[in-house]
């Protein structure tokens, strides 16, 4: 499994540590070996045979939310991120995951079946619609209040009616949690339910990342074309009412990792937003230099002060700038954001956009 990500360890181990600057969690929890260099390094000599994979070891493999932002600072381009998913499964083989980890695998079911009771709740009836809104486990557990405003949102510009899938995860926390064959399984699963569906629009950029990188990859089919909301909701917004004036507040807008390092989607959610507020700012650092949440990867399970700790910093950009609302398109940043006791408004961009509705 180590040898498809060998160019990637590779010259990260012989790197002089020019990215670990970029890496959100070494700069919250400051230890050599968290850094991408240092991570790299040990999944490196594990990979060649001249070092042991020890606990201690393994541990550094799940210190890494995913960000990409050490990629963005690379001159290789290295996936660090998928060659440390890659040493977290051959870790869990050999029984050294995190007590974390293997609990949030051996959750993933029941996880999965309430998401599915939760979305059914939410459905009204429309589960057969050709066009489906998958929001992602996270925002159905934890914010279906946003959820339902999306719903709203969608009926307005949708071409027809709009179901809500989230019957199955696309199996992300399992991926990150170690557990590689299930996360096959649960993708396979998921490309059957989409099966009968023309349009699939992603809300949740994990499940986006997922499904349109993590899954070809990986040599894994989808039959829906997934389409990224915020992309899907930008060229959309003539069919909204132009009645509703923009709230009179300074925004700023947190880039999530999945959404633009991922897939290089910036500009759209920065074209909604500005029909909803009378200034948008931008955070010191943004875009493909955007920091992390810290709410990827599993961090908050198994690292949580480094996760918390990482976010409070970008709360700090959004207090330098003088923002009043700070607003993301991730249930996930916004769950971290909000978890870590802010003094701005966190807000959801799509539950904003509802109030355009008329």
């Amino acid at each position: 499994m180590l040898e498809q990500h060998e160019h990637d360890h590779t010259t990260c181990a012989f790197c002089p540590k020019l990215c670990r600057f970029a890496c959100p969690v070494s700069e919250a929890e400051p230890r050599e070996s968290l850094t991408p260099w240092g991570k790299m390094t040990l999944l490196h000599v594990v990979a060649e045979g001249s070092h042991p994979l020890e606990p201690s070891t393994a541990a550094a493999f799940w210190g890494c939310t995913g960000c990409m932002r050490c990629r963005t600072h690379c001159l290789h381009r290295n996936e660090v991120a998928d060659a440390l998913r890659s040493g977290r499964a051959v870790a869990r083989r050999a029984g050294l995951e995190p007590s974390e980890a293997a609990a949030a695998i051996e959750g993933f079911a029941a996880r999965e079946e309430r998401a599915c009771e939760a979305a059914a709740a939410l459905d009204q009836g429309k589960s057969d619609a050709r066009v489906a809104y998958m929001p992602g486990c996270t925002a159905v557990l934890s914010q279906r209040d946003d959820v339902a405003a999306t719903l709203r949102l969608l009926e307005t510009v949708a071409d027809g009616p709009v179901c809500v899938e989230a019957g199955a995860c696309c199996g992300l926390p399992l991926l990150n949690a170690g557990d590689e064959i299930g996360f096959r399984r649960a993708a396979e699963t998921l490309g059957r339910r989409l099966a009968s569906r023309s349009t699939v629009l992603v809300g949740d950029p994990g499940c986006a990342f997922a499904l349109k990188v993590l899954y070809p990859r990986r040599g894994i089919y989808v039959p829906a074309e997934p389409v990224v909301l915020s992309e899907y909701v930008a060229v959309r917004l003539p069919r909204l009412g132009s009645k509703a004036r923009p709230r009179d507040v300074v925004a700023a807008y947190h880039d999530p990792c999945n959404l633009g390092r991922g897939l290089g989607v910036y500009d759209a959610p920065r074209t909604i937003l500005r029909r909803l507020v009378s200034e948008l700012r931008e955070l010191p650092h943004s875009r493909d230099d955007s920091e992390c949440c810290g709410g990827g990867g599993g961090l908050p399970d198994t690292m949580p002060d480094a996760a918390r700790r990482i976010a409070a910093r970008r709360l700090e950009d959004a207090n330098e700038i003088g923002a009043d609302v700070l607003v993301t398109a991730c249930p996930s940043c916004k769950r971290q954001l909000g978890n870590a006791e802010p003094d701005v408004e966190i807000r959801d961009l799509f539950e904003l956009a509802s109030s355009l509705v008329t």
